[in-house]
């Protein structure tokens, strides 16, 4: 079986491993991990794996919402300094305007206007 030790199949088998079986003791622990790598393959009814597609599922809706988010956060950052830089504009055209204006004003000889 790929991914699993094969001495642990012959042991979860409960074959005679031979010699081996006085070097090589392996934990209830150990064996149960290398079962559980392949436990979805030796699986008749697959109702298990609705859950882990479910899960993977969330997983990756939870990375998209997590780029989204970033998404949006970038986009309103630009649109603050777009906008900012829209009163900046602004303001710097009034000032621009009144300044033209004054220039103006100033260079009318009212007397001639009498």
């Amino acid at each position: 079986m790929a991914g699993m030790k094969p001495i642990n199949v012959e042991i979860l088998l409960s074959h005679n491993v031979g010699i081996s079986n006085s070097y090589y003791k392996p934990t209830e622990n150990e064996l149960l991990q290398d079962y559980l790598k392949v436990s979805d393959l030796l699986m008749i009814d697959k109702q298990g794996t609705p859950q882990k597609e479910l899960q993977n599922y969330e997983l990756k809706s939870q990375e998209e919402t997590y780029l989204i988010k970033g998404k949006l956060q970038e986009k309103d950052e630009q649109i603050k300094y777009i906008n900012e830089k829209y009163e900046k504009d602004i303001q710097s055209l009034k000032v621009e305007m009144e300044n033209k204006f004054q220039q103006l004003i100033s260079k009318i000889n009212v007397s001639k206007l009498q």
